[in-house]
């Protein structure tokens, strides 16, 4: 794969700060961003993309929510997002949260796994649970692996790129080493204890339904009833824990199956948005630019 200097990359420095950006750098290949957070900071936009994702907290505590499951990470938690697979991470215990955040673009992601450990690297990002917690020493190794990208980044030495890329592939082997080891400690919502545990279980079993049963009308009262637990605690923490309000991720869920139909079937528009849910195209459409901003028919020409 030719890896050339992207012409349009940038570097940028930022003195640390309670809320802000230390390190950014943008390729055509990669992005990499190393940020903290305070106060009560949330992700405002709704997420899933075609990039591969991995994300290191270094400091503080989020929930992280994939697909369907709620996750509490810690200082030291490695998470691999696959592609198209919804996250979203929200405040925890602790407001204030320190990160370093990659994402490799498809093509580029697809041809490491081609090129390393059998195509087995893949399963870091398509394991119903991909994150490791890693220990201090374990956090040391990728810690100075991450300060070299940086200083690559600042000095921008010939083939610096490609140096970066490098060691982004030595990250990804010594992540799937440890993954490999029977030791390797992984995350689950077990790690939540006594109320908070039973809060955490609720809200993946109902984010569980709603991804099963995507097509059908659900009501707050018919969830409540389901689950055994008042609506307005329910929708309180469903946002808390997934970032997401019960419409929003039911809404996600539908578009992400309408644009299966569109690469897929050349079914009408108007039969797309009944098969997953919406009564009324114009709503359906709507609700579908929001989320890929444009309208399903440019979505389905995008991907011809």
């Amino acid at each position: 794969m030719d890896t050339n200097n992207a012409k349009n990359s940038q570097t940028y420095e930022f003195p640390p700060s309670p809320y802000g950006t230390y390190f950014e750098l943008k390729t055509n290949h990669f992005q990499l961003e190393e940020a903290t957070r305070s106060g009560s900071f949330d992700m405002k936009y709704r997420h899933y993309h075609s990039t591969y994702e991995i994300y290191y907290l270094l400091e503080g505590s989020r929930y992280y929510f994939i697909d369907r499951n709620s996750f509490f990470v810690q200082p030291g938690s490695l998470v691999f997002i696959g592609k198209n697979r919804i996250h979203k991470t929200s405040p925890a215990e602790q407001h204030f949260h320190h990160r370093f955040l990659i994402e490799i673009e498809e093509a580029v992601m697809e041809h490491w796994f081609d090129e390393m450990a059998d195509g087995r690297l893949s399963t870091l990002f398509t394991d119903e649970m991909s994150i490791l917690t890693l220990t201090a020493s374990e956090q040391t190794i990728l810690n100075a692996k991450l300060n070299e990208i940086k200083e690559e980044a600042k000095a921008q030495k010939e083939l610096y790129q490609e140096m970066i890329e490098y060691l982004l592939r030595e990250m990804l082997l010594f992540s799937f080493r440890i993954k490999s080891k029977n030791n390797a400690t992984r995350i689950s919502s077990a790690t939540f204890q006594g109320a908070e545990t039973e809060k955490i279980r609720t809200v993946n079993r109902v984010a569980g339904f709603l991804a099963d049963h995507y097509r059908e009308a659900h009501s707050l009262d018919e969830l409540s009833s389901l689950f055994f637990t008042n609506k307005y605690y329910l929708t309180r923490i469903f946002k808390q824990v997934t970032g997401f309000t019960i419409c929003e991720y039911l809404h996600i869920q539908r578009i992400q199956k309408a644009q299966e139909f569109l690469r897929t079937s050349l079914l009408p528009i108007t039969e797309i948005a009944l098969l997953v849910g919406f009564e009324n195209v114009s709503y359906f459409e709507k609700i579908f630019r929001r989320y890929c901003t444009q309208s399903p028919r440019d979505y389905r020409i995008s991907q011809k």
